[in-house]
């Protein structure tokens, strides 16, 4: 499935990895008001968070932001 906007891609890997948004802010250190607000695309993450969330979910900051389909982060 090819996602078009961060919040869609965002939320299917939370539910993927059955997290409450909940859950996820606490991981983050964040409110869950502002896991909702990336969410719902009614903001956008900061660089520390979009590098939080890749190393959360295990996957690239590319494939976040929907640059790639392929979520494996590059080997440095």
């Amino acid at each position: 499935m090819t996602y078009t906007h961060f919040c869609d891609r965002l939320a299917a890997m939370r539910k993927e990895r059955n997290l409450s948004q909940d859950a996820l802010a606490k991981a983050l250190n964040v409110a869950r008001k502002t896991i909702c607000g990336w969410e719902s695309n009614r903001c956008l993450p900061n660089f520390d968070s979009i590098i939080a969330l890749a190393y959360a979910f295990g996957v690239s900051t590319d494939y976040i932001l929907g640059l790639t389909d392929n979520p494996t982060p590059a080997k440095h």
